[in-house]
Order: structure tokens, then C-alpha cells, then sequence
């Protein structure tokens, strides 16, 4: 990566911080479950890091692909197009799945106000993600995650077990 670092387009923070994540989560791998078997992938991955240096959930992301690639614990399940979909990925991607991944997969819903008089509605945020107290619409980074496979919309499924999610998210200072 050193001509990118040469031209400016990956500053040397950042590429300090990178190679050292990857140092850092390679050395916590014992001697013996080190494995260059997969050494294209991590070349793989090098190469399509340096597309995304610049924010920090994808370092995180790309020195975790790199280091799982060669501990022979984990790198059985390692494709090349990981990385692929890595360089794909916006930040905001990244984040939305990570925090999926975190909390076992979310309730989507679609937030509709309703005109009571009328009886008419609006809907304002499809694809929204119930978190917690909160809301997450972020509906590119999710129809980005469902053409990479990386996560399953299904848009026409009733939750008849949230209904305590619901009743806290409404009561919630929104």
C-alpha cells in the first residue's frame, strides 16, 4: 500500500493504525494455529483495504478478515468475496450491520402517522430497525446488506412477539 500512502490518498494515520490492528490481532494467534495457506486472500485483502482506510469500523473489519485468514482455526470458512463485499461497503453500512450482528438480528417495521380525522396515513420510514428505545432508518445501507446476502428482509412478516418492543418504543422519547 505504500504507493497510496506516497500519493496521498491513505494517510499515514491511518495506515499506522491499520498495520497495527493487523499486527496486534495476529500476534494473539498461537504459533501453531498460524496458517499461510490462504496467503492470496490476505494479498486479496490488503489490496481491497485500501479502498476503506479511511474509516475506522472498516479497518476494524478488514484486520479481522485478515487475521482469521491466517489462523487455521477460522480461515476454513473464508471466501475471497469477503473482502470483496468489505470494499463494497459504505462506513454507515459497516455500522448497521455490526450493530445487527450485535443485537441477534432486529425487528423491521415501516413507522406510518395516521390522520385520525381523516383516516389517512403516510409512511415515513420504511425498513426502520427498532433499537432499543430508538429507531434506525437507513434504508440504502439495509438494501445494500440484502443484495450482499448479508442479511434477509422480510418485508411481508407480521411480529405477533414485539408487541412489548412496541409499546417501549412509543413510550420512548422520541
Amino acid at each position: 500500500l505504500d504507493p497510496l500512502v506516497k500519493y496521498n490518498i491513505v494517510k499515514d494515520a491511518e495506515m499506522h493504525d491499520f498495520t497495527d490492528k493487523v499486527k496486534n490481532k495476529t500476534e494473539t494467534i498461537p504459533v501453531e494455529n498460524r496458517d499461510d495457506s490462504k496467503i492470496g486472500l490476505v494479498y486479496k485483502a490488503m489490496e481491497d483495504s485500501a479502498y476503506q482506510l479511511d474509516e475506522e469500523t472498516l479497518r476494524d473489519m478488514f484486520s479481522n478478515l485478515i487475521s482469521s485468514t491466517v489462523d487455521n482455526r477460522k480461515n476454513n470458512n473464508i471466501k475471497p468475496l469477503f473482502s470483496t463485499i468489505l470494499k463494497d461497503l459504505t462506513s454507515t453500512d459497516a455500522q448497521v450491520f455490526e450493530l445487527i450482528y450485535k443485537e441477534n438480528g432486529m425487528p423491521m417495521v415501516a413507522i406510518r402517522l395516521d390522520n385520525k380525522e381523516t383516516g389517512y396515513g403516510i409512511t415515513v420510514n420504511a425498513n426502520t430497525l427498532l433499537y432499543k428505545d430508538s429507531f434506525i432508518s437507513k434504508r440504502t445501507s439495509l438494501e445494500t446488506l440484502s443484495h450482499f446476502g448479508l442479511i434477509k428482509m422480510e418485508t411481508d412478516t407480521r411480529f405477533a412477539s414485539a408487541n412489548q418492543q412496541y409499546k417501549d418504543f412509543t413510550e420512548s422519547e422520541l
